[in-house]
């Protein structure tokens, strides 16, 4: 059992909340059931491949989105879209909205 799962279980759910005893700043959860932490879980890699892919084009989709939006003629080079321009597309947005990077979403670009 590790020391952060014990300070867990030491605390009530009327106690205080405090930090990790790391400095970190992250906030304590007490009602966080700590016993499925260590257990072991099945995984199919089929399902994980899946996903994955789910993952890689929502991702292009929302780039050619964004793209799509802020720019007339999208800027190429021969492997494809810039990402680099992209990336400072998303910075800008980022800084006016006042928004975290990496939360940034085409819905956000529609209301930019």
């Amino acid at each position: 059992m590790n020391e952060l799962s014990c300070v867990i279980r030491a605390k009530s759910q009327g106690a205080r909340v405090v930090h990790d005893t790391r400095n970190s700043g992250f906030q304590l959860d007490f009602n966080n059931n700590t016993e499925d932490w260590m257990k072991l879980t099945p995984y199919n890699k089929l399902k994980m491949i899946r996903g994955m892919y789910r993952t890689i084009e929502k991702s292009e989709s929302e780039e050619k989105h964004i793209n799509g939006l802020f720019f007339l003629e999208v800027p190429h080079h021969a492997d494809g879209v810039l990402k680099h321009v992209t990336d400072n597309v998303k910075d800008q947005v980022s800084k006016d909205l006042y928004i975290p990077w990496h939360q940034i979403k085409p819905v956000e670009f529609e209301e930019w």
